[in-house]
């Protein structure tokens, strides 16, 4: 009941997430359900919880998952135990920290010449299957939208007559409208032909397409043009050609991706313009200066 409550009104991409990191830690202590997990921990006193919880945190290390996948589970259990302890149902908290963040890794992406091979390949399918394809391709580039905010769009989302769309953004409960560029449109029209309900994206069958097609639909058109590319690649890509194409214009940058971080973007632009690579240039054309002159 706890966890179901404290999911009450949470998106389904968030209510996922939780979920999932119940049952990480589940199978960790050796049970089979979330649910059985949260009672579990609930159960607990507070120096026994704490003991597993950083014994399971150490565990996903040693398996190295990501830095950002751990925190994820750690603060998603974290939350519904502050819950619980705001409730007086426990009356001990989660002292085990998140793990150092990391600074991203490359946020450059495919760029636009690899984003123009993935649409060329998606293109050179045919049929239907090619209509979907470089529609689900524009989207990620010309609104740098994220999966799971991909697969949520209804075709009701859609208002042709003003060109725009309703998205369910991360971590939000309402959705927000955003400016379909002129391509978009037309390729969202050339796939859905006269269809006004439903998923946008679907499987040739009829199906609802879900993140994970959709994950695959872009590993596989990258293989076949030769390219190791994803997802948020795309909109690592679409992000950081909004900033070349501005001129680092982070306000711009930060309305097109929706970060609620500046901080985020920040790491963007420096990997844009390497901005460690020019600094060690620098320091090294100075040496090397040094030394001619000697």
């Amino acid at each position: 009941v706890l966890v179901r409550e404290f999911l009450a009104g949470k998106s389904e991409a968030t209510q996922r997430s939780y979920r999932f990191a119940f049952k990480m830690f589940g199978k960790y202590i050796g049970v089979n359900r979330e649910i059985d997990a949260a009672r579990w921990l609930l159960a607990c006193s507070g120096e026994k919880a704490n003991l597993a919880f950083l014994s399971f945190r150490n565990r996903l290390v040693e398996q190295k998952r990501s830095p950002g996948g751990i925190n994820n589970q750690i603060s998603a259990i974290r939350s519904v135990l502050n819950f619980a302890r705001a409730l007086e149902i426990v009356r001990w908290h989660i002292v085990v920290p998140n793990l150092p963040r990391q600074i991203l890794r490359d946020t450059r992406g495919p760029g636009r010449e690899g984003v123009r091979r993935l649409l060329d390949q998606a293109a050179k399918q045919g049929g239907r299957r090619a209509f979907r394809d470089v529609a689900i391709v524009r989207l990620f580039w010309d609104l740098g939208l994220r999966r799971t905010e991909m697969c949520r769009i209804d075709v009701t989302d859609i208002d042709f007559s003003d060109g725009s769309v309703w998205i369910l953004g991360k971590w939000r409960l309402q959705k927000e409208r955003m400016t379909l560029p002129t391509e978009s449109l037309k390729a969202i029209k050339a796939w859905i032909g006269d269809r006004r309900t439903g998923p946008l994206f679907t499987k040739m069958n009829g199906e609802w397409l879900r993140d994970s097609g959709i994950y695959q639909i872009i590993v596989r058109l990258g293989k076949r043009c030769g390219l190791k590319v994803w997802p948020h690649g795309i909109r690592q890509a679409a992000i950081t050609d909004v900033l070349d194409a501005t001129n680092g214009n982070m306000r711009k940058a930060q309305k097109f991706s929706r970060h609620k971080s500046m901080d985020i973007l920040g790491r963007y632009d420096d990997n844009r313009e390497d901005q460690a690579g020019q600094a060690s240039q620098l320091i090294s054309d100075r040496l090397t200066g040094m030394d001619s002159s000697t």
